[in-house]
């Protein structure tokens, strides 16, 4: 039934109601009073059904936060694994360099203990960096002390070559650089202590882009 139907419909009132004996201001009044208590019952209705909604839209809220937390923690959980698989592969690498190292520097004493062995001394020059290197059998040959490495601004120099020599010296040193073919050449050295030995001198360019160029070299000085 509509409200407008209601209205239309007489109404009939018990002949015990307590309309019947009022009059009509009084039942003004009780209109009045009903239509009171009716708003505010529709106030609270509303306000109901507003509380419904907000606690509604919370609990969407609070599953679209779950499921947005359910993705972040996936996320994590996934540069977590990433994280400890890159960790293992750097522990890996880290085996395998101190491994080479441990390999390298038992080379290097196995060359040094056959240099020793065979008075045999290498020198490398690196003519990019303009540093000459030299073993520790080299660096006995020459009778030197201190850094195994030195500027190269003169390598003749740096190997103590006699200053009547250091022309043969530079000259095949620069021939091999320039046609990259190896030479051998003897020349004299003048050790710290004054003392002039025959040295026989092998060099030869490095092949690649390092631009080096390695040699060797043997006290040829007769007994």
């Amino acid at each position: 039934m509509t409200e407008d139907s209601m209205y239309e419909k007489p109404v009939e009132i018990s002949p015990d109601s307590d309309l019947v004996g009022m009059t009509r201001e009084e039942m003004a009044i009780e209109i009045y009073q009903l239509r009171k208590q009716v708003v505010r019952l529709a106030e609270e209705v509303v306000k109901s059904e507003m509380n419904t909604w907000q606690v509604q839209t919370q609990h969407e809220r609070m599953e679209f936060l779950v499921k947005e937390s359910r993705s972040f923690t996936d996320m994590l959980q996934s540069q977590a694994e990433d994280l400890q698989a890159r960790l293992k592969a750097s522990e890996a690498i880290q085996d395998d360099l101190a491994t080479a190292e441990r390999t390298l520097s038992d080379s290097q004493a196995k060359l040094d203990h056959l240099q020793r062995l065979s008075h045999i001394g290498s020198w490398e020059l690196d003519i990019r960096s303009d540093v000459i290197s030299r073993s520790r059998e080299m660096m006995s040959i020459l009778g030197a002390s201190g850094d195994l490495e030195a500027p190269a601004a003169d390598p003749a120099i740096s190997m103590l070559v006699h200053p009547e020599d250091i022309r043969i010296f530079e000259s095949n040193v620069h021939h091999s650089i320039a046609d990259g073919v190896p030479v051998t050449f003897s020349c004299r050295i003048v050790r710290p202590d004054g003392i002039v030995r025959q040295i026989m001198f092998s060099a030869d360019v490095v092949a690649g882009e390092d631009k080096k160029i390695f040699g060797i070299a043997t006290d040829v000085t007769p007994r």
